[in-house]
């Protein structure tokens, strides 16, 4: 109980460093990344967690004990790494979004080509209305 109390002294005092903006590395399932704090939520004394955004975008919420600063070059360096690897991935989405365009474009002028004009379709609004006079 006493080491509790004591954990949740440390993490406390660690979140009291923290603010919205700053940078920390989450460590999930054995794997580190970097993210920036969105907001520190105090409501659960037991167990304090946060909200991030990772460098591609996205958010979520992990606890504070899976959370330490990111300070300095390792800091920097992961970041440059993550950034790219997002830029990566969001130039590889755009290239398959592009591709899924094409191919419906494709596909449509396929289908138009396969529409056959029907007997004097080419003939209707040319010409005098029927009973005109030359």
């Amino acid at each position: 109980r006493k080491l509790k109390r004591q954990k949740t002294k440390k993490m406390q005092a660690f979140a009291d460093t923290l603010k919205k903006g700053s940078k920390v590395f989450v460590t999930k399932a054995g794997v580190e990344s970097i993210a920036t704090i969105l907001k520190i939520h105090r409501d659960d004394p037991e167990e304090l967690y946060v909200t991030v955004r990772d460098v591609g975008g996205g958010e979520r919420q992990t606890l504070l004990s899976r959370c330490r600063a990111a300070v300095g070059p390792e800091a920097e360096r992961m970041e440059h790494e993550a950034s790219l690897k997002a830029a990566e991935e969001s130039g590889r989405r755009k290239a398959q979004e592009q591709q899924r365009e094409r191919e419906e474009v494709e596909k449509l002028a396929s289908s138009i080509g396969n529409v056959k004009a029907e007997p004097g379709a080419s003939k209707k609004g040319k010409g005098r209305p029927k009973g005109a006079k030359k």
